[in-house]
């Protein structure tokens, strides 16, 4: 399913594949977010699994969850 989690304690999520695009959520470390078909260099479209919400993010702050996290995500 493309699932990976956020590798930081907190990452910008942006309306846009660029640092120019506003930021629309601020997400923890260990969030789950499904990767989407619409990438843009090292910038990833994405789907928050918990929320649904959209958004872009720099695919170096993400990593493979481990399988605990992807069963139980509110974690």
């Amino acid at each position: 399913e493309n699932l990976y989690a956020v590798s930081v304690n907190r990452a910008n999520m942006r309306n846009g594949p660029s640092t120019r695009n506003g930021v629309i959520a601020k997400l923890e470390r260990g969030t789950v977010v499904q990767l989407l078909p619409g990438s843009s260099g090292s910038c990833v479209k994405l789907r928050v699994v918990e929320t649904n919400r959209v958004g872009w993010i720099s695919k170096k702050l993400l990593k493979k969850p481990t399988s605990q996290s992807v069963e139980n995500p509110s974690c």
